[in-house]
């Protein structure tokens, strides 16, 4: 999916985009072979998180910590999970 189809999903701007992509609160996807972004739907529902935590006044400095620690926890989660099979 590219730029502008991503952004629309996810309820924001091309913009908005880039500039997550250069503060590191979103990793830049793969491109695809002309070149062009290519967002997968974990970038889609980051964007969306992102995008909402941001609205409520969070600055995206914070909110990419806000969701490592809790993509850190979930995975912490996961693997307890899986050490009880």
């Amino acid at each position: 999916m590219r730029i502008s189809d991503a952004a629309a999903a996810a309820g924001c701007s091309p913009r908005m985009i880039r500039y997550y992509h250069r503060t590191g609160a979103l990793p830049e996807p793969p491109r695809s072979s002309n070149g062009y972004r290519d967002y997968r739907l974990d970038d889609i529902a980051r964007l969306i998180r992102l995008t909402t935590i941001t609205r409520a006044g969070v600055p995206a400095s914070a909110a990419d910590a806000d969701l490592q620690e809790a993509l850190t926890a979930v995975e912490t989660r996961i693997d307890q999970l899986r050490l009880q099979r």
